[in-house]
């Protein structure tokens, strides 16, 4: 009798097959397998990304494995994650990162096609995040040259926050500005990095999300050159403990020279002289960045060795040179080379303005 109750009747049965089937159907199709990533798509997809494994398969998957629309995917999920991540560690401190620098022109002279295109432009960064761990990663290296880069590319006299004078000088840029900027990748790099009209801002939020890092712009500095100037200016750089092979480092320099003789144009395309004079400008970068260098000249109350001019030259490896001061070695070689006709006479080579910063120091 019990069994009689409980088994269903043909026409309850037949109504129960036929719902049945409709569930089945539509679970089927809710719970459809997703699509099985193969494994070279993934490769190839790091290979242009740099992402982690689950996340390359998880955008190819969402995307039934096309490339393109992955990219797509990821750059939006990135933008997210992004903007979240940065809001949750902006609070963070900032105490390690790199100095960044960009020359896109060294000044005039340095181009023999054209003189007048060949002034200065050159920029400065200081880019910060927590951990020095994050400071040696090859992510973070190339974001403190991009934005160098683009400080230098875009920057314009009115950008600054100090005016520009005659005579070339650092001046100093708002680091807002700066993140407004649309982000321009360096000239070493190998890869397309960002999209087109991808803020500087934008970047960094990009990088935190990847490193898991508050990053911050601290400083930057730029130094553009008056076209009009008819004196020779010059910079050079130097930094020292460079990552990745890229113009950033913990500490670097930056050096500006003078040269008001008449007979530069006609030296500087000779060979011999040009080499020279580039060897001279980097080993004072470099002496600025090895010394604790507070002025060019003596200042009251300051110690001799302190004033770049009274050190003894010892970056600079040329023959004469030992134990002679660094205004000597300038003034012995804008005779020799011929700029002037004795040591006495003004417009050899001469410094006349200094960058040096070290991570999260004092400005010198």
């Amino acid at each position: 009798m019990l069994r009689q109750i409980l088994r269903p009747s043909p026409l309850s049965r037949s109504l129960l097959c036929s719902r049945s089937s409709k569930f089945n159907n539509y679970t089927t199709s809710a719970s459809e397998e997703p699509f099985k990533v193969p494994v070279k798509l993934i490769a190839e997809l790091r290979k242009q990304t740099q992402v982690s494994v689950t996340k390359a398969r998880e955008a190819l998957s969402q995307t039934n494995g096309s490339i393109p629309d992955a990219l797509t995917w990821l750059e939006k999920d990135l933008e997210a994650t992004g903007k979240a991540k940065a809001a949750k560690v902006s609070g963070r401190a900032t105490k390690q990162g790199l100095i960044a620098h960009a020359i896109l022109s060294q000044g005039r002279g340095f181009s023999q096609v054209d003189d007048n295109n060949s002034c200065i432009r050159a920029a400065a960064i200081e880019l910060s995040c927590e951990t020095d761990f994050v400071a040696r990663n090859k992510l973070f290296a190339e974001l403190a040259a991009d934005v160098a880069h683009t400080a230098a590319f875009l920057m314009e006299e009115g950008d600054s926050v100090d005016d520009f004078f005659e005579t070339p000088m650092f001046a100093k840029l708002s680091t807002q500005n700066v993140l407004e900027l649309p982000i321009v990748q360096h000239p070493d790099s190998t890869e397309q990095k960002f999209q087109e009209g991808m803020t500087v801002s934008s970047a960094i939020r990009n990088t935190i999300a990847k490193v898991g890092e508050n990053i911050t712009l601290k400083r930057a500095r730029v130094i553009i050159e008056d076209e009009n100037s008819n004196v020779a200016f010059h910079l050079n750089s130097y930094l020292h403990g460079q990552q990745h092979n890229l113009s950033a480092a913990p500490l670097g320099a930056l050096a500006l020279f003078r040269i008001t003789s008449d007979r530069f144009k006609k030296l500087f395309y000779d060979e011999k002289f040009s080499t020279e004079l580039l060897e001279i400008e980097r080993a004072v970068a470099k002496q600025i960045v090895g010394m604790q260098t507070l002025s060019i000249l003596p200042k009251p109350g300051q110690n001799l060795e302190d004033a770049l001019y009274n050190q003894e030259f010892f970056t600079l490896r040329a023959s004469g040179t030992q134990g002679k001061t660094i205004q000597e070695v300038l003034r012995t070689w804008s005779l020799e080379s011929g700029l002037i006709d004795s040591k006495e006479d003004k417009g050899g080579l001469e410094v006349v303005d200094f960058l040096k910063w070290t991570v999260d120091g004092s400005e010198e």
